[in-house]
């Protein structure tokens, strides 16, 4: 009965001390979390930027999208290179207006007043509800310090949240310790790195194309 009891009470203090250590552990994760969702409100609210994002999706396909923000005019190309060939699409969003223009190796057509919506933006990969909800994200979280492109960052993985992306494999993101901001994000066998501008996006960037080198697509 004495070896019983001294089993159970080795067991409990081992018990005892995964979960001070699960909380330790925790309440680190959710400092560094909180700081980094502090830092990263300021750019959040800008009205002039300019992101570039390069994507490799498997061994076969480069994706590389700019996107261009001042004031309520946006602007987003996306030029594909899949098994050595190139497409480009840009759309040019003007108030409540967004005309597309599709380049292709066969053809050039654009789509007046089209209902898409351009969604990129700046926005914090580590956002939740509420602290609780962010708590929790961090309890089984993986968070390190590494220099990313000549930049201190953390890189968080097993980030549980439900308004984060998550893929069915690996889900890691590499975020700027001083500003908030995603640097890179590699979601199973998808890899983006995003680059970051403030405050120089001109008028010019959002003249269209001479729409006359284009065959105009209806709108379905």
């Amino acid at each position: 009965m004495k070896k019983l009891k001294k089993v159970l009470k080795i067991i409990l203090i081992i018990i005892l001390i995964l979960i001070a250590l699960i909380l330790i552990n925790a309440i680190r994760n959710y400092t560094i979390v909180r700081r980094l969702q502090k830092n990263i409100e300021e750019y959040l609210s800008s009205n002039n930027y300019h992101i570039e994002m390069n994507s490799y999706i498997g061994d076969n396909t480069n994706l590389t999208t700019n996107y261009y923000k001042k004031d309520d005019n946006q602007l987003v190309i996306m030029d594909r290179n899949q098994n050595g060939e190139n497409t480009k699409v840009s759309m040019y969003k003007t108030g409540e207006k967004t005309n597309v223009f599709y380049d292709t190796p066969t053809e050039k057509k654009v789509q007046l007043d089209s209902e898409v919506l351009i969604d990129v933006g700046i926005y914090n990969v580590l956002e939740t509800e509420n602290n609780w909800q962010t708590f929790l994200a961090c309890i089984f979280a993986k968070i390190k310090s590494e220099n990313y492109n000549d930049k201190d960052c953390y890189v968080v993985e097993n980030y549980m949240s439900a308004m984060s992306l998550n893929g069915t494999d690996t889900t890691k993101y590499y975020i700027e310790k001083d500003t908030g901001l995603c640097d890179k994000v590699i979601i199973d066998n998808t890899a983006t790195e995003r680059k970051y501008e403030f405050n120089n996006v001109e008028d010019i960037v959002f003249v269209e194309p001479n729409i006359e080198e284009y065959k105009i697509q209806e709108n379905n």
